[in-house]
């Protein structure tokens, strides 16, 4: 879901959540006119639809942290839908509950397998030819592995607030708001040994590039 400003000409990639939708109502409050799409598009499908992306910047976000908030979104909005009778795919989200019950571990371990029957296989993105799932693919992917010209770790996204006036040419604004998120125990509860080392496999480029670590 990526968001593209006229004024001045700027774009941000939204990478799956990492705080996109709470930066989108930001952005409402603040009566910023913007265009969006409904998925979440790469950096290079950005510039497929709109060519002249301006000042681009994105969100990220530490991997630990981030997959332990995936887990329990996903487990959680299908039990919200199933719940409220909301389901668009009534067996995809029996199937994402009864793996959300199986645990942090079982799920971690399905989404590094890629052999494993993971019920997210129909989000397969392909990319120059390459198929990767959004879930499993690294943050780095949504940049297309290229360096865009602001990367806001969400850990410090009120700290650097000036950024976005920056790029917005804003004289004050309000802090972004916390929205869409689930509930969950604090990340570094969830893990041990064997599964740090699978998002360090998997995450590696965002340990790396964004300096992060558990």
């Amino acid at each position: 879901m990526p968001l593209l400003f006229e004024n001045p000409k700027s774009t941000f990639i939204h990478i799956p959540k990492n705080a996109g939708n709470s930066f989108e109502s930001w952005v409402i409050e603040n009566k910023i006119k913007y265009k969006n799409e409904f998925n979440h598009y790469t950096l290079q499908q950005s510039k497929q639809i709109w060519q002249d992306l301006g000042i681009v910047f994105s969100f990220v976000r530490n991997p630990f942290s981030r997959t332990v908030s995936i887990f329990h979104y996903l487990g959680q909005n299908a039990e919200r839908k199933i719940k409220e009778k909301k389901s668009i795919n009534l067996i995809d989200d029996l199937k994402t509950v009864k793996l959300y019950k199986k645990g942090f571990d079982y799920w971690l371990n399905c989404l590094f397998d890629t052999s494993s029957e993971f019920n997210e296989k129909n989000e397969v993105m392909s990319f120059n030819g390459e198929s990767s799932w959004p879930r499993r693919a690294p943050q780095g992917f949504w940049f297309n592995w290229e360096k865009i010209d602001y990367v806001i770790k969400i850990e410090k996204l009120n700290h650097d607030m000036g950024i976005l006036k920056d790029i917005f040419k804003l004289k004050k604004c309000t802090l972004i708001p916390i929205i869409n998120t689930s509930d969950h125990n604090e990340y570094k509860t969830y893990y041990n040994n064997q599964n740090k080392k699978i998002i360090r496999s998997m995450f590696e480029y965002d340990l790396n590039n964004f300096n992060y670590d558990f």
